[in-house]
């Protein structure tokens, strides 16, 4: 039997959509998933949203960045 899971980096990159901000996570997330609630689906704009649970030590924000 093979596993034909995609396997998680053990660091992960990304950035906005107008690349001002910056992440990286330097470590595998503890638990991800999908979720579909109310408010998730909007926020994503679709049937879901990707969720990841990762300690706070492990996450770099490089950008200003407003509330």
């Amino acid at each position: 039997m093979s596993n034909d899971a995609p396997q998680v980096p053990d660091t992960l990159t990304g950035r906005c959509m107008c690349g001002k901000v910056t992440y990286t996570i330097s470590e595998k997330p503890l638990v991800d998933g999908l979720c579909h609630c109310n408010r998730c689906r909007p926020q994503s704009g679709s049937a879901f949203s990707t969720v990841i649970f990762i300690h706070r030590s492990a996450l770099t924000i490089t950008g200003e960045i407003r509330l």
